[in-house]
């Protein structure tokens, strides 16, 4: 079941009762040796389009949703988590390899007013070069635990960078985000500003 839901209170609670929330990081502006990625998306369930990497945050439409009330019924079930894409096209860039692709993903309580238990996300990286080529940055998994009124919990993520995509010029990049956890109440994308991925790139 899903909520088309604008978010209520998404306020970070200073604390939680097991102080493991992971607070949110503001994302970096885009430099001459980084790019900085936000996810977007309008429209929720069978409604929803297709996932975006915008250059500027986006108040976009898809977040609030997600799997209403208790645990995800794919955490049950042992399914994948509750997928969404995001793509862009990008004036082409050099990679840097000696760094980290970071970022941050995060997740909405579907009533605005916290939740408890497991935020758990699959984050997954993609890129097409300039020749037309593919770049694979790999996939991590990185969980945060939840518990008292905070809205959003913040989860950060590191990739590598293939050391053999050093210096090769890119143009596209899609990055795919399950979220699941055994949580009640955390299940909502939180997107808007809040998930993004950053991209080390090498200076002209």
């Amino acid at each position: 079941m899903r909520l088309v839901r604008p978010a209520l209170v998404l306020a970070l609670a200073a604390s939680t009762a097991t102080g493991l929330v992971a607070f949110a990081a503001d994302a970096p502006k885009s430099t001459t040796k980084s790019k900085t990625l936000y996810m977007a998306q309008e429209g929720c369930g069978s409604t929803a389009e297709a996932g975006r990497l915008e250059e500027k945050p986006q108040a976009d439409g898809a977040t609030g949703c997600g799997t209403i009330g208790g645990v995800p019924l794919n955490e049950v079930a042992g399914l994948p988590g509750d997928d969404y894409t995001s793509t862009a096209k990008l004036a082409p860039f050099k990679l840097d390899a000696t760094k980290k692709v970071t970022g941050q993903v995060a997740a909405g309580s579907w009533f605005g007013a916290g939740g408890v238990g497991t935020v758990t996300f699959d984050v997954h990286l993609a890129g097409i070069t300039k020749a037309g080529g593919g770049v694979d940055f790999g996939t991590t998994t990185v969980s945060a635990q939840v518990a008292g009124a905070a809205g959003v919990v913040y989860v950060p993520f590191t990739l590598n960078v293939p050391a053999t995509a050093g210096g090769v010029v890119m143009k596209a990049f899609t990055i795919t985000v399950a979220q699941r956890g055994a949580n009640i109440g955390m299940s909502a994308k939180q997107l808007s500003g809040d998930s993004y991925v950053v991209i080390p790139a090498k200076a002209k």
